[in-house]
């Protein structure tokens, strides 16, 4: 099993710290899917209560990571390549292009503006090669889009599409992504999501989301 350790110096709560230990090992591979995690042995190796640790696992649970039945072990969710590519994408694609459509209709300088910031810190990670932080500015990027254009249940329907599809993103990143090129692709998506054109948006996330 993968090793969790606790940073006792920092402010962050031990459930998000156990959560974020538990995701980034699922999403680098760390801990493979149907491998078992046992609540006490996380706990004893973090120096924590299994309070925090039981918490961060459900959330996990809850969205889609870990898969736990009644008198069973929790085991990290098995990620099927054909329901990624035949479920969550598209159902990610299908939000993303309402939500770049009304961004066009409504943002201001405001929010292009944040979105700017988030491209100038995706290129700072680029140069650095940290495969981690530019994917989490990817998604933070379309994240901000849907956050402002969506209602919560549509947020709701994108997050849970999203959690299936990132680690298996960050799976093959590792191996295939060209930094420049994720960059790139969205300074051009934030110039057609400027110039307001719905079907340029949709030519561009047919190929960016794929």
């Amino acid at each position: 099993m993968s090793s969790f350790t606790f940073d006792k110096k920092t402010k962050t709560p031990l459930s998000k710290q156990v959560y974020d230990a538990i995701y980034h090992a699922i999403a680098n591979g760390d801990l493979k899917a149907g491998q078992r995690l046992i609540e006490t042995d996380i706990s004893r190796q973090m120096d924590i209560s299994r309070g925090p640790v039981r918490e961060a696992m459900k959330q996990l649970e809850k969205d889609g990571y870990l898969v736990s039945n009644p008198f069973r072990a929790t085991i990290v969710a098995e990620l099927h390549p054909d329901e990624v590519e035949e479920i969550f994408v598209p159902i990610r694609r299908i939000v993303e292009l309402s939500a770049a459509i009304k961004a066009a209709e409504t943002f201001g300088e405001k929010e292009f503006a944040f979105l700017e910031r988030q491209i100038e810190k995706m290129k700072s990670a680029g140069e650095k090669e940290n495969l981690e932080e530019i994917s989490e500015l990817d998604m933070g990027f379309h994240r901000f889009i849907i956050n402002e254009t969506c209602s919560p249940s549509v947020q709701g329907i994108w997050n849970m599409a999203l959690n299936r599809i990132y680690p298996r993103f960050l799976l093959q990143g590792i191996k295939h992504i060209n930094f420049q090129t994720v960059v790139d692709e969205h300074r051009t998506f934030l110039a057609i999501i400027k110039g307001g054109d719905a079907e340029e948006i949709r030519a561009h996330l047919d190929t960016h989301i794929t």
